[in-house]
């Protein structure tokens, strides 16, 4: 199990999150690294584990951007009730790990990928899903998370622009 949090001492990270309609993608621009990932279905949440860049450590083990393949032809189009945002701070992953990537759904059993064109809302995970903490951690992005910190949905409002190349 990978808990996450809101962590109210920290703001949410810089940027915003675009999806590129030629490369069938999504990633945040300006452009981020990071170290740890959570991938659920082929979109990642990538975390920095703190390094010598960050002297204070203010961002370690906090979310910083998302990125990753979703092409567009495989979202289902449905009506979405967008999540009411209860924090608008970072999105903290609770235990440490190493740098490399985690799984969150099962390969036998990958997350759907959904779309509202008349919001302009995309979601992975449970769409349905009613937590009681959703975490906005990047201007147009929201983690619903259950009261264990998993996540269950992850919630993103992209700026569609082809003009920016996908870094992934």
């Amino acid at each position: 199990m990978i808990r996450l949090c809101a962590d109210t001492n920290k703001p949410m990270a810089d940027g915003y999150v675009f999806y590129n309609l030629s490369e069938n993608g999504m990633d945040t621009y300006p452009e981020k690294n990071s170290e740890i990932t959570l991938l659920c279905t082929y979109i990642q949440t990538g975390f920095v584990s703190g390094d010598s860049d960050d002297t204070n450590y203010v961002n370690n083990m906090c979310a910083n951007q998302i990125f990753g393949l979703a092409p567009y032809q495989s979202w289902k189009a449905i009506k979405l009730n967008i999540p009411k945002v209860t924090h608008k701070c970072a999105l903290r992953l609770l235990d440490v790990f190493d740098w490399g990537t985690k799984r969150l759904d099962n390969r036998d059993d990958e997350w759907e990928m959904f779309f509202d064109s008349s919001s302009g809302w995309f979601c992975v995970g449970d769409p349905d899903f009613k937590g009681t903490i959703n975490v906005n951690f990047i201007e147009n992005a929201i983690a619903t998370l259950n009261s264990q910190g998993e996540i269950k949905a992850l919630w993103i409002k992209p700026v569609f622009r082809d003009d920016i190349s996908l870094t992934i």
